[in-house]
């Protein structure tokens, strides 16, 4: 009898914190794991379904790594018209001149970091209520962060850095 009320006992202790975890928060971010470049290829075309994205990073590391796909992903945004806002990589400069700025015309906007800042490894997408960060060296991988609060911020760091580097 000791052993069953010792069971209680303890079940009540921890079952507050049990009740908790499976609590969803309001503002509680949805997290996806991607791993590998097959994998992480679906962020891309996942952020296609949206009207507008903003992107850092270098195209020329994306064209590099698989020059197929994207010339895929360009076609897509301009199939379903979204507008591409990019921050680029100063050796991103031959990709966004020529076949991006020719494949989107209007619906492209980017921007170059000065010339001293070395080619990123990694890529930032934000669409709708979502932020992708991806590694795009070995070990590929990926992480979609869904939330409204997290994704309003990255547009704003975005904006704000777009303006900037514009002068």
């Amino acid at each position: 009898m000791a052993t069953i009320e010792r069971r209680r006992e303890v079940l009540g202790r921890i079952l507050p914190d049990l009740r908790a975890l499976h609590v969803t928060q309001k503002n509680k971010p949805k997290i996806r794991f991607y791993d590998g470049w097959e994998s992480v290829k679906e962020i891309y075309r996942l952020a296609t379904q949206s009207k507008e994205i903003l992107a850092i990073g270098s195209t020329k590391r994306l064209v590099d790594l698989d020059a197929t796909f994207f010339a895929e992903f360009e076609q897509t945004l301009k199939e379903r018209e979204v507008v591409l806002h990019d921050i680029l990589t100063p050796s991103s400069r031959a990709v966004a001149e020529g076949t991006t700025k020719e494949t989107l015309k209007g619906l492209y906007d980017f921007v170059y970091f000065p010339a001293n800042v070395e080619d990123a490894l990694t890529d930032i997408l934000v669409w709708d209520d979502h932020v992708a960060l991806m590694a795009l060296e070995a070990p590929i991988f990926g992480t979609i962060i869904t939330s409204p609060l997290i994704a309003q911020s990255f547009r704003v760091i975005g904006k704000t850095l777009m303006q900037a580097l514009r002068g």
